[in-house]
């Protein structure tokens, strides 16, 4: 790795066990277009707004722990919660 905070094999058995999540993937390319929409628009990058526009198509909410992209972005953006903040749904 290049900075060095993980070992390869750390980094391997990381993503085994991200597959075995069975996580649906949306391929960026049918977010690309409203994704550099709102990078343009809100002068972020085109890597964070396919977030954003995810979490738009999808009608739910961002969790991120990106406090500046948090603050620059939660006026307009509602759904969008940060982290530290966030609490998960009670089950019933």
């Amino acid at each position: 790795m290049v900075k060095g905070d993980i070992t390869r094999e750390e980094a391997t058995e990381s993503l085994a066990d991200l597959l075995t999540l069975n996580v649906p993937l949306v391929p960026a390319t049918s977010l690309i277009q409203s994704a550099l929409s709102l990078a343009l628009q809100h002068q972020r990058t085109v890597y964070d707004a396919l977030y954003l526009a995810l979490a738009q198509e999808q009608n739910c909410s961002l969790i991120t722990a990106d406090e500046r992209f948090f603050n620059a972005l939660s006026p307009q953006f509602p759904h969008l919660q940060l982290l530290r903040n966030w609490q998960p749904p009670e089950s019933e």
